[in-house]
Protein backbone atom coordinates (compact mmCIF):
# COMPACT_ATOMS: atom_id res chain seq x y z
CA UNK A 1 0.00 0.00 0.00
CA UNK A 2 2.63 2.35 1.25
CA UNK A 3 4.98 1.64 -2.23
CA UNK A 4 1.59 2.48 -4.07
CA UNK A 5 1.50 5.59 -2.84
CA UNK A 6 4.62 6.37 -3.32
CA UNK A 7 4.47 5.28 -6.92
CA UNK A 8 1.28 7.59 -7.48
CA UNK A 9 3.15 10.73 -5.58
CA UNK A 10 6.48 10.37 -8.20
CA UNK A 11 4.18 10.34 -10.85
CA UNK A 12 2.04 13.00 -10.17
CA UNK A 13 5.70 14.95 -9.36
CA UNK A 14 6.65 13.53 -12.68
CA UNK A 15 3.63 15.51 -14.40
CA UNK A 16 4.44 18.92 -12.81
CA UNK A 17 7.44 18.49 -14.23
CA UNK A 18 6.73 17.83 -17.21
CA UNK A 19 4.59 20.79 -17.35
CA UNK A 20 6.86 23.00 -15.81
CA UNK A 21 9.27 22.50 -18.37
CA UNK A 22 6.76 22.07 -21.27
CA UNK A 23 5.74 25.64 -20.20
CA UNK A 24 8.76 27.40 -19.48
CA UNK A 25 10.33 26.54 -22.86
CA UNK A 26 6.85 27.49 -24.66
CA UNK A 27 6.69 31.05 -22.08
CA UNK A 28 3.80 30.10 -20.72
CA UNK A 29 2.38 30.72 -17.00
CA UNK A 30 2.90 27.54 -15.33
CA UNK A 31 -0.03 28.90 -13.25
CA UNK A 32 -2.41 30.00 -15.71
CA UNK A 33 -4.33 28.95 -17.85
CA UNK A 34 -5.28 25.44 -16.52
CA UNK A 35 -4.09 22.23 -18.46
CA UNK A 36 -5.38 21.65 -21.89
CA UNK A 37 -5.81 19.84 -24.86
CA UNK A 38 -2.38 20.92 -27.72
CA UNK A 39 -5.06 20.67 -30.44
CA UNK A 40 -8.56 21.94 -29.43
CA UNK A 41 -7.11 23.65 -26.10
CA UNK A 42 -10.09 22.34 -24.52
CA UNK A 43 -9.11 22.37 -21.04
CA UNK A 44 -9.05 19.15 -19.39
CA UNK A 45 -10.85 17.64 -16.38
CA UNK A 46 -9.75 15.96 -13.26
CA UNK A 47 -9.83 12.73 -14.83
CA UNK A 48 -7.50 13.67 -17.39
CA UNK A 49 -5.31 14.31 -15.22
CA UNK A 50 -4.78 11.52 -13.55
CA UNK A 51 -0.90 10.28 -13.93
CA UNK A 52 -0.59 7.13 -15.86
CA UNK A 53 -4.02 6.24 -15.39
CA UNK A 54 -6.05 8.69 -17.71
CA UNK A 55 -3.39 8.22 -20.16
CA UNK A 56 -3.88 4.73 -20.16
CA UNK A 57 -7.68 4.81 -19.93
CA UNK A 58 -8.38 7.81 -22.65
CA UNK A 59 -5.11 5.69 -24.70
CA UNK A 60 -3.18 8.43 -25.02
CA UNK A 61 -5.58 10.53 -27.12
CA UNK A 62 -7.83 13.99 -25.91
CA UNK A 63 -11.63 12.57 -25.04
CA UNK A 64 -12.40 16.04 -26.91
CA UNK A 65 -10.68 15.78 -30.36
CA UNK A 66 -9.20 12.60 -30.61
CA UNK A 67 -5.81 14.03 -30.58
CA UNK A 68 -2.69 12.24 -29.63
CA UNK A 69 -0.96 13.41 -26.90
CA UNK A 70 3.07 13.16 -26.57
CA UNK A 71 3.86 10.28 -24.31
CA UNK A 72 6.42 12.94 -22.71
CA UNK A 73 4.33 13.04 -19.35
CA UNK A 74 3.49 9.32 -19.56
CA UNK A 75 7.21 8.57 -19.87
CA UNK A 76 8.13 10.87 -16.99
CA UNK A 77 5.24 10.11 -14.51
CA UNK A 78 5.79 6.28 -15.07
CA UNK A 79 9.93 7.10 -14.21
CA UNK A 80 9.78 8.93 -11.46
CA UNK A 81 7.05 7.14 -9.96
CA UNK A 82 8.86 4.14 -9.85
CA UNK A 83 11.72 5.88 -8.72
CA UNK A 84 10.14 6.69 -5.66
CA UNK A 85 9.11 3.38 -5.22
CA UNK A 86 12.87 2.60 -5.20
CA UNK A 87 13.41 4.77 -2.67
CA UNK A 88 10.81 3.38 -0.53
CA UNK A 89 12.65 0.47 -0.44
CA UNK A 90 15.76 2.01 0.51
CA UNK A 91 15.48 5.48 1.35
CA UNK A 92 18.66 6.41 -0.29
CA UNK A 93 17.88 9.89 -1.18
CA UNK A 94 21.26 10.03 -2.94
CA UNK A 95 19.87 7.98 -5.50
CA UNK A 96 17.05 9.91 -5.81
CA UNK A 97 18.57 12.89 -6.03
CA UNK A 98 20.03 11.21 -9.50
CA UNK A 99 16.45 9.85 -10.43
CA UNK A 100 15.07 13.43 -10.11
CA UNK A 101 18.15 15.14 -11.73
CA UNK A 102 18.11 12.63 -14.46
CA UNK A 103 14.04 13.34 -15.34
CA UNK A 104 15.00 16.73 -15.89
CA UNK A 105 17.34 15.85 -18.00
CA UNK A 106 15.11 12.96 -19.98
CA UNK A 107 12.88 15.94 -20.85
CA UNK A 108 14.95 18.40 -21.78
CA UNK A 109 16.48 15.73 -24.16
CA UNK A 110 13.54 14.44 -25.92
CA UNK A 111 12.52 18.51 -26.45
CA UNK A 112 15.79 20.38 -27.45
CA UNK A 113 18.42 17.51 -27.76
CA UNK A 114 19.89 19.22 -24.93
CA UNK A 115 21.94 18.94 -21.71
CA UNK A 116 22.44 21.63 -19.39
CA UNK A 117 25.62 21.50 -17.77
CA UNK A 118 24.12 22.54 -14.95
CA UNK A 119 22.32 19.03 -13.93
CA UNK A 120 25.53 16.94 -14.11
CA UNK A 121 27.82 19.30 -12.00
CA UNK A 122 24.64 19.21 -9.23
CA UNK A 123 25.12 15.46 -9.18
CA UNK A 124 29.28 15.48 -9.41
CA UNK A 125 29.32 18.10 -6.39
CA UNK A 126 26.80 15.51 -4.49
CA UNK A 127 28.08 12.39 -5.12
CA UNK A 128 31.66 12.74 -5.14
CA UNK A 129 32.08 13.41 -1.28
CA UNK A 130 30.61 9.89 -0.79
CA UNK A 131 32.33 8.01 -3.53
CA UNK A 132 35.81 8.94 -3.68
CA UNK A 133 36.88 5.74 -4.08
CA UNK A 134 34.96 4.73 -7.36
CA UNK A 135 36.70 8.06 -8.91
CA UNK A 136 39.76 6.54 -10.56
CA UNK A 137 37.06 3.86 -12.20
CA UNK A 138 34.58 6.74 -13.23
CA UNK A 139 37.61 8.91 -14.73
CA UNK A 140 38.68 5.84 -16.81
CA UNK A 141 35.30 5.35 -18.19
CA UNK A 142 34.58 8.56 -18.82
CA UNK A 143 37.74 8.92 -20.59
CA UNK A 144 37.45 5.95 -22.81
CA UNK A 145 33.78 7.87 -23.99
CA UNK A 146 35.50 11.06 -24.68
CA UNK A 147 37.55 9.04 -27.42
CA UNK A 148 35.29 6.76 -28.41
CA UNK A 149 33.03 9.83 -29.25
CA UNK A 150 36.07 11.98 -30.67
CA UNK A 151 36.96 8.84 -33.12
CA UNK A 152 33.08 7.77 -33.78
CA UNK A 153 30.93 10.87 -33.18
CA UNK A 154 28.40 8.79 -31.28
CA UNK A 155 27.39 9.94 -27.67
CA UNK A 156 27.50 13.91 -27.28
CA UNK A 157 29.44 15.74 -24.88
CA UNK A 158 26.57 16.72 -22.37
CA UNK A 159 25.91 12.74 -22.84
CA UNK A 160 29.45 11.87 -21.19
CA UNK A 161 29.55 14.72 -18.78
CA UNK A 162 26.04 13.24 -17.41
CA UNK A 163 27.77 9.72 -17.21
CA UNK A 164 30.73 10.92 -15.19
CA UNK A 165 28.32 10.91 -11.73
CA UNK A 166 26.76 7.65 -12.82
CA UNK A 167 29.34 5.98 -12.34
CA UNK A 168 30.66 7.69 -9.37
CA UNK A 169 27.70 6.13 -8.00
CA UNK A 170 27.93 2.63 -9.08
CA UNK A 171 31.61 1.96 -9.25
CA UNK A 172 33.17 0.11 -12.28
CA UNK A 173 31.12 -3.12 -12.13
CA UNK A 174 27.94 -2.04 -11.97
CA UNK A 175 28.67 1.00 -14.51
CA UNK A 176 29.69 -1.45 -17.50
CA UNK A 177 26.16 -3.31 -16.24
CA UNK A 178 24.43 -0.24 -16.76
CA UNK A 179 26.38 0.64 -19.48
CA UNK A 180 25.52 -2.38 -21.33
CA UNK A 181 21.88 -2.27 -19.93
CA UNK A 182 21.34 1.30 -21.26
CA UNK A 183 22.59 0.53 -24.85
CA UNK A 184 20.57 -2.54 -25.28
CA UNK A 185 17.45 -0.49 -24.58
CA UNK A 186 18.28 1.76 -27.68
CA UNK A 187 18.89 -1.49 -30.29
CA UNK A 188 15.50 -2.98 -28.72
CA UNK A 189 13.46 0.38 -29.65
CA UNK A 190 15.36 0.45 -32.56
CA UNK A 191 14.32 -2.59 -33.97
CA UNK A 192 11.21 -2.36 -32.72
CA UNK A 193 10.14 1.12 -33.96
CA UNK A 194 9.67 2.23 -37.79
CA UNK A 195 9.64 5.58 -36.44
CA UNK A 196 12.81 5.74 -34.90
CA UNK A 197 15.37 6.60 -37.47
CA UNK A 198 16.85 10.30 -37.04
CA UNK A 199 19.93 12.14 -37.26
CA UNK A 200 20.29 12.84 -33.64
CA UNK A 201 18.46 9.97 -30.66
CA UNK A 202 18.31 11.76 -27.50
CA UNK A 203 20.17 9.18 -25.30
CA UNK A 204 19.35 10.25 -21.89
CA UNK A 205 15.68 8.72 -21.56
CA UNK A 206 17.61 5.20 -21.96
CA UNK A 207 20.13 6.40 -19.70
CA UNK A 208 17.83 7.16 -17.22
CA UNK A 209 15.71 3.62 -17.23
CA UNK A 210 19.20 2.12 -17.88
CA UNK A 211 19.88 3.83 -14.32
CA UNK A 212 16.43 3.10 -12.93
CA UNK A 213 17.13 -1.14 -13.59
CA UNK A 214 20.73 -0.98 -12.38
CA UNK A 215 19.89 0.52 -9.28
CA UNK A 216 16.70 -1.83 -9.02
CA UNK A 217 18.75 -5.07 -9.04
CA UNK A 218 21.33 -3.45 -6.76
CA UNK A 219 18.10 -3.11 -4.34
CA UNK A 220 17.72 -6.37 -4.81
CA UNK A 221 20.67 -8.01 -4.57
CA UNK A 222 21.76 -6.61 -1.23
Amino acid sequence: MILTLLFFLGASFGSFLTLVLFRVHQKISIIRPRSFCDCCHHPLNIKDLIPVISYLFCRGKCRFCNYNFSSQSFQMEFYLGLSLVNWGLTFDWLALLIEIVMGICYLTDLQELRIYTICPLILITCILPFRLANLISSLFLTTILFMVSFLKKGLGVGDILLLFPLFLFLGLTMSLFFLILSCSLVIIIYLLSQHFIQKKIPFVPYLSWGFLFTNFLIITLS
